[in-house]
């Protein structure tokens, strides 16, 4: 709704309804909780760890890259396991799949505690 291109047709945001924040931060938070039951612990779950975070404090839904940056620069979780999950994306290096775990399972408690309705 916010960032979508029209190639015909009226705009997405008046396509679209507006999302309350509170089941958005549930559907965000369900995807954390996928990453954490499953095997796909690398570099993608820690950076969409980020994305949720940074939606839940600035209400601002970027690129998985971007939220690490912005994870990174706020202090927003492990750096060393962020600057891990961009070398993974370029092919240099691996995210420890434990580090992972633990990155994206802080991020799901700090999402669980941010439900309001705005």
């Amino acid at each position: 709704r916010e960032r979508g291109l029209a190639v015909a047709g009226p705009p997405a945001r008046e396509v679209f309804a507006e999302l309350p924040r509170s089941l958005l931060l549930r559907v965000v938070l369900e995807s954390l909780r996928w990453h954490e039951g499953g095997e796909a612990l690398g570099d993608d779950a820690v950076l969409n760890a980020c994305r949720a975070l940074r939606y839940a404090c600035d209400d601002e839904w970027s690129s998985k890259p971007a939220a690490g940056r912005w994870a990174v620069e706020d202090g927003a979780g492990d750096a060393t396991t962020i600057e891990a999950a961009f070398e993974a994306r370029v092919g240099r290096d691996s995210v420890d799949p434990k580090a992972a775990a633990a990155f994206v399972a802080a991020a799901a408690r700090e999402l669980a505690g941010s439900f309001t309705d705005s």
